[in-house]
């Protein structure tokens, strides 16, 4: 006799103290969702969904596992930017469903070779992917705004996390959110030749000065605030010339 599993589940759970032939995930899908299933399991239509998270091999693999459910009323997300399938990768983790995985009742073969976005799926058809910018974008909470980091980026494109077939590069232009500015740390600008050139324009000698060095973990209004002192007593004349120095080193970027 078969065993099928029906998960109906908000999200990923422990599967290692039990076996079955198939696991069909439906993820609560509503009031239809047992009509769904029963098409599924029937062979009526095919399961062509993927999973959009990561199952763990054990609970306490999990990225929140060791900082959930917080204390004091306060839950503490401590992975960063490493959250889902990224921590699982980082940490170089086995997983028992990786992000994206899914089976079907049909076999396709994805060739390889990218155009853009486009590709081919065999025994289907052919597919272009538009990604929009919007989709680049990430929230970041000390900027309060969603923001879209410029740079260079690979793209890839597989069955699931851990079954890539293709890759692209992408170059995402525009302005840069995060320029060098009065908030960027001391450090950053003194490791930047360009950001340190501007300094020595406005404050001849300034990096002359070994102790300059001990203040790399203030911001850089607050190295200034203790620096510029020293070069023009007057604090008028000085906050206009700070502030056109900001001006120049943010245009760095």
């Amino acid at each position: 006799m078969k065993t099928v599993v029906l998960l109906n589940v908000s999200g990923p759970v422990d599967v290692r103290n039990w076996i079955a032939d198939a696991v069909l995930c439906i993820f609560i899908p509503g009031y239809m969702g047992g009509k769904a299933a029963a098409d599924m399991l029937l062979g009526n239509a095919a399961p062509a969904g993927r999973l959009p998270v990561t199952f763990s091999v054990r609970y306490e693999d999990t990225p929140s596992y060791p900082n959930f459910p917080g204390e004091h009323n306060d839950v503490y997300y401590g992975e960063g930017i490493f959250v889902g399938y990224r921590n699982y990768e980082k940490r170089k983790i086995s997983v028992q469903y990786p992000f994206g995985y899914g089976l079907s009742y049909s076999k396709f073969k994805q060739e390889s070779e990218l155009d853009g976005l486009e590709f081919d799926l065999r025994n289907q058809k052919e597919l272009q992917l538009v990604l929009k910018a919007e989709e680049l974008a990430c929230f970041d909470p000390k900027m309060e705004k969603w923001v879209i980091p410029t740079g260079e980026y690979q793209l890839y494109l597989g069955t699931s996390s851990q079954e890539i077939f293709a890759e692209i590069p992408m170059r995402v232009i525009g302005e840069n959110p995060y320029t060098y500015g009065s908030d960027t740390l001391f450090s950053v600008i003194l490791a930047d030749p360009k950001a340190t050139e501007v300094l020595e324009r406005y404050l001849p000698g300034l990096l002359e000065n070994d102790g300059v060095s001990i203040l790399g973990d203030r911001t850089l209004r607050d190295a200034m605030s203790m620096i510029v002192i020293g070069y023009m007593p007057n604090a008028v004349e000085a906050e206009k010339m700070l502030q056109k120095m900001y001006q120049d080193i943010a245009e760095i970027q």
